[in-house]
C-alpha cells in the first residue's frame, strides 16, 4: 500500500471513508513499529545480568544481593519489550492485508467516483473547444481573441485534470504490491494489467486500434495527454472509466478476438467465425402470389379483403432471385 499524491487519486479516496480509514490505520501500525526499537532478548537480558553479577564477585569477593531478582526483572523488561514488538510486528501485517482487500472490493466505488469527474472534465472540455473553434495551439488562440486564449488555458488545466484522473483509474485498476509480492511471490494480474495498459485498454469503450488516429493511439499507451487528445476524446462520446477490472477485461477480449486466427482442417481462418459481427439484411425480392391466393382473413365479422394481384402462375420457372428458385439450388 502506498500513500499517494495524485489529487484525483486522494478524492475518489475521499469519497470511500473504509478505503481511507484502512489505509491511515496501517499507516498508523507501520509508524508506530518503526518508533519501538528492538532491544535484547529476554535470554540475552537475562544472561547480562548473570554476567555482571559474577564479574562483580570475581573482582570484590563480594556476592551482590538479590541477584536472581535482578535477572528475572531484566528478562521480564526484555519478554515484555519482545512482546509489545511482535504485536506491533503482527497489527502491520494485520491491517496491511485488512487495506489490501478493503481496497480490492471497493475499488469499484472509487472508480464510478472518477467515472463521474471524467465526465465533468469532458464536459468542460467540450464547452471550451466550442469557444476555441478551429485555432489549433496557443498562437492561433492568441490570433483568435480573448476568449480563444481563455479556451486554451481552460483546456490545457483540463489536460492535467485528465491525467490524474487516468493515473488515479489505473492505480485502483491494477492490484496493490502486498506482503506476498515482496516475499517474491509476485502477481501475474500486475503484470497483465500493466500490460493492457501499454496497449492503450481502458479509454474508450469499444476500442479497436485499428480505427484510432495515430498520435490519439500513441497518447492513449503511454499517458502522455494533449489539448488536441482531449479534444478528440471528448468529442467522440465513448470515453469511459471501466467500472472494474472485470469489465476492462471483457473489453481487452473483445478486441483482441476481433483479429484473433482460428484455424479449421482446410488451414488458418483469418477471422474469429465466433466474434460479432455486422451481417446486411438480405433482399429476397418480392412474394409469389398465384391466381389461387387469397389474402388473409383476421375478422371474418368484417367484409372478405379484396384478392390479392397476382405475379405468378403454378407453371411459371422460377425466376433466379424467386424463393422456388433459391430453395431449388439449395437441394
Amino acid at each position: 500500500m502506498r500513500n499517494t499524491t495524485n489529487p484525483e487519486e486522494i478524492a475518489a479516496l475521499e469519497a470511500v471513508p473504509d478505503i481511507e480509514r484502512t489505509r491511515k490505520l496501517y499507516d498508523s501500525a507501520k509508524n508506530r513499529l518503526a518508533r519501538h526499537k528492538a532491544g535484547e532478548s529476554p535470554e540475552q537480558a537475562r544472561n547480562r545480568a548473570v554476567d555482571e553479577a559474577v564479574d562483580g564477585f570475581t573482582a570484590s569477593g563480594t556476592w551482590p544481593r538479590d541477584v536472581g531478582k535482578t535477572a528475572a526483572k531484566a528478562y521480564l523488561e526484555a519478554l515484555e519489550d519482545e512482546a509489545e514488538r511482535l504485536a506491533l510486528t503482527r497489527a502491520v501485517d494485520v491491517t496491511e492485508d485488512q487495506a489490501h482487500s478493503t481496497r480490492e472490493v471497493l475499488s469499484e466505488d472509487a472508480l464510478a467516483f472518477l467515472g463521474t469527474r471524467l465526465a465533468n472534465i469532458l464536459s468542460a472540455a467540450r464547452t471550451a473547444a466550442e469557444v476555441l473553434g478551429d485555432a489549433q495551439s496557443a498562437d492561433d488562440a492568441i490570433k483568435a481573441g480573448r476568449d480563444a486564449v481563455g479556451a486554451w488555458s481552460t483546456l490545457s488545466a483540463l489536460v492535467d485534470e485528465y491525467s490524474n484522473v487516468r493515473r488515479a483509474q489505473w492505480s485502483f485498476l491494477t492490484p496493490q504490491r502486498s506482503r506476498l509480492d515482496l516475499a517474491g511471490t509476485a502477481n501475474p494480474l500486475r503484470a497483465k494489467v500493466r500490460q493492457w495498459q501499454r496497449d492503450g485498454h481502458g479509454h474508450v469503450m469499444g476500442f479497436d486500434p485499428d480505427n484510432v488516429p495515430a498520435d490519439v493511439l500513441t497518447a492513449m499507451q503511454s499517458g502522455r495527454y494533449s489539448v488536441a487528445y482531449l479534444r478528440w476524446i471528448a468529442s467522440i462520446g465513448t470515453a469511459y472509466i471501466p467500472g472494474s477490472r472485470d469489465q476492462l477485461e471483457t473489453e481487452v477480449e473483445s478486441t483482441n478476438g476481433r483479429n484473433e486466427v482460428f484455424h479449421d482442417d482446410r488451414g488458418p481462418i483469418q477471422h474469429n467465425p465466433y466474434a460479432w459481427h455486422e451481417v446486411p439484411i438480405r433482399d429476397f425480392g418480392p412474394a409469389e402470389v398465384y391466381p389461387h391466393s387469397t389474402a388473409p382473413q383476421l375478422d371474418y365479422s368484417a367484409p372478405p379483403s379484396p384478392k390479392p394481384k397476382f405475379n405468378a402462375t403454378v407453371g411459371d420457372a422460377p425466376t433466379s432471385d424467386s424463393p422456388r428458385a433459391r430453395a431449388a439450388r439449395s437441394h
